[in-house]
């Protein structure tokens, strides 16, 4: 077992050591590894927030959960509902669907403000839509957002 270890360590030894101190791939590294932690704690609430919608139990769920779920997790669900994020492929959108995109990420750029400070409702699940709201401190502003859920 030393002998294989020896040979690996001999093959990749110089390339791992070239790798571990290029100061743009430590960057990233530690960028990554200090995200981590958050990115799983908002993943959990996010999840158990939105476990009543999910399973369509918000009509048999005491209201008092209902306004716990949203109100202790609500600040993670706007940290959420304020990053943009977009799940396409570019080399296959038309140059009119290029334009609608910078125009919304433009919108988006103007209103990621508001979406981060403001109180995040969510709405029960309808056939097939999921809603929320995002409601500004004095609720002068309300931005209301759908998802439609593909049918598996």
């Amino acid at each position: 077992m030393n002998h294989l270890t020896d040979k690996l360590m001999e093959k990749i030894g110089p390339f791992a050591e070239v790798v571990s101190t290029n100061k743009y791939l430590c960057s990233l590294r530690d960028g990554f590894m200090a995200a981590f932690p958050s990115t799983i704690f908002a993943s959990i609430a996010i999840i158990i927030q939105y476990l009543p919608a999910t399973f369509g139990l918000e009509g048999i769920t005491p209201q008092w959960l209902l306004d716990f779920l949203n109100n202790f997790f609500g600040p993670i669900g706007n940290a959420i509902f304020g990053i943009l994020g977009l799940e396409l492929d570019l080399r296959e959108c038309t140059n009119k669907e290029k334009e609608q995109l910078k125009e919304a990420i433009a919108h988006y750029k103007k209103m990621q403000s508001f979406l981060l400070s403001a109180t995040l409702y969510t709405h029960p699940y309808h056939e097939g839509y999921q809603a929320w709201t995002a409601i500004s401190e004095f609720n002068s502003i309300y931005l209301t957002g759908f998802i439609r859920l593909s049918p598996n």
